[in-house]
């Protein structure tokens, strides 16, 4: 019925997607492509129709099949805890790995509380996973073993041994060591795993970017900045999960920015779009390049007659002030929760243009799956394999609280306003809210993928995430979109990636 709803919705666009169970993109969809807004209401042409269309990528991985359980949520790990098909590491406090229904290995608690951000604690597992907190790069951990992150009681496994050399460090702080946990017997080594790489810590995120100049604050209980930026543990991981041909990839540590960009940060933008580009002439051939990816990652300065010339065509009919019903800009600012709302209508040209000028970069597609999966975890949602619902995600026209009934601009929420569904790095909504814009062109997937972005000139850059107008489809990690980098959405947006310092 809800799909009915979104399909008949003739006033908006959603972007509304149909599952695809290839990683292939498909023919381009013409004029007239599904997805762009009506403009019914604002006597406007259709936006998905005038841009050329698109495709549909589809779903990478489709649903995990066979996960039979999940591994310790708690300070420790260890002692007889079983998994089906792999199930998944814990990830509160400690670290606990237990694959192939065999006893876990006993592993020391990743410190601060979380693997992969403090200590030389940490552990592999996952049925030929990553080692997140601590383990060296294990080459697709065994089944029935575990990897060894700081101090193990429990050894590792004898029936698959990790090739990716131990842990370097000492025993955790954030997680007591195991000692009721057996070395698990008779596991294979995993053929399917990916290697970890980057076992210490990644290094700070910097300094805030100048969207933030002044203070603006996204969480009014801990004052969290709207501009704060989160370190995520590189490592490898499947990129298609579930599927008969696994598609491992590799991504160093990185920062991701907690939050989608808002109307108050694009408003700071917007505020020295023209010193900066009028004046100054950024972006710059380059700019904003990402370290490891190299040539063609960054500006090219082809694109700079894809931005508006100034700050007063910025704000003109034809860009933020896009629409009358579902823009969430506003040429004055307002009060309350207003500038806390995730920017939309924003050309891919013009998030790049907003991540240079901030510091950053647009994430690559793999960094962002990466991230909304939990890395190695390889979880269906960024909160884990739980399915989505509206305390989790903001999606489905339910923001409102309406259940869906109808679609209207109220089902728009301020970022970050579903915290059970940050991911495990506590970004915020990287399921719902916007589509995401990605730095990488629409293709196939590469393999191999070492830090690989698509920089090929094709006709679509990739979005990721789903919105608060899709279902539920849409938001699962695997989930993979495509637009017309000059297309403008009410339910299109991004977030930026730093290089960590």
């Amino acid at each position: 019925m809800r799909r009915a709803l979104w399909w008949t919705s003739a006033f908006l666009a959603f972007g509304c997607l149909m599952p695809d169970a290839t990683l292939l993109p498909k023919p381009d969809a013409g004029e007239g492509g599904m997805g762009g807004e009506a403009g019914a209401s604002d006597g406007q042409a259709g936006e998905g129709g005038g841009s050329g269309g698109r495709t549909e990528g589809g779903d990478t991985g489709g649903m995990r099949s066979g996960d039979g359980g999940s591994g310790a949520m708690g300070g420790s790990a260890g002692g007889a805890l079983a998994s089906g098909s792999g199930g998944d590491a814990g990830v509160t406090g400690g670290f606990a790995a237990a694959t192939a229904g065999a006893t876990g290995a006993g592993v020391a608690g990743a410190s601060a509380g979380q693997a992969g951000l403090g200590g030389e604690g940490g552990s592999a597992g996952n049925a030929g996973g990553v080692g997140f907190g601590g383990a060296a790069g294990l080459a697709g951990a065994a089944e029935g073993g575990m990897g060894t992150g700081g101090a193990s009681a429990g050894g590792t496994s004898s029936g698959g041994a990790s090739t990716g050399g131990t842990a370097t460090g000492g025993a955790s702080t954030g997680g007591a060591t195991s000692t009721g946990g057996t070395t698990s017997t008779g596991g294979t080594t995993s053929t399917g795993g990916t290697t970890s790489t980057g076992g210490a810590p990644p290094l700070p995120c910097g300094p805030e970017g100048p969207s933030c100049a002044g203070g603006l604050t996204c969480d009014d209980a801990e004052g969290t900045s709207c501009c704060q930026s989160l370190p995520v543990q590189g490592g490898g991981f499947d990129r298609a999960p579930g599927e008969t041909e696994p598609y491992p990839a590799t991504v160093s540590s990185f920062c991701l920015d907690k939050y989608e960009v808002t109307v108050g940060r694009f408003r700071k933008f917007v505020q020295a779009y023209n010193q900066w580009h009028q004046t100054d002439l950024h972006p710059y051939q380059d700019e904003g390049e990402h370290p490891l990816v190299g040539v063609g990652s960054g500006w090219n300065s082809d694109w700079d007659s894809a931005l508006p010339a100034n700050e007063t065509v910025f704000k003109d009919t034809s860009h933020l002030n896009s629409s009358s019903s579902y823009k969430t800009w506003r040429d004055t600012a307002e009060s309350g929760e207003a500038e806390r709302l995730p920017i939309n209508y924003v050309s891919w040209y013009e998030a790049f243009a907003f991540c240079i000028w901030d510091g950053g970069r647009l994430p690559t597609e793999a960094e962002w799956q990466y991230a909304a999966q939990g890395g190695g975890l390889n979880w269906e949602y960024p909160w884990g394999d739980d399915a989505p619902s509206s305390t989790r995600a903001v999606y489905g026209c339910m923001g409102d609280g309406d259940g869906g009934a109808s679609c209207s601009y109220s089902d728009i929420l301020p970022v970050g306003s579903k915290p059970d569904g940050d991911g495990y790095w506590q970004q915020s909504d990287l399921a719902g809210s916007m589509w995401e814009w990605n730095l990488d062109w629409y293709a196939t997937y590469q393999l191999p993928c070492n830090n690989c972005a698509n920089t090929n000139t094709a006709d679509y850059r990739v979005s990721r995430g789903g919105s608060w107008g899709t279902y539920a489809d849409s938001l699962r990690a695997t989930y993979r979109y495509n637009y017309s980098p000059t297309l403008r959405l009410n339910t299109l947006g991004f977030r930026c990636a730093r290089t960590a310092q």
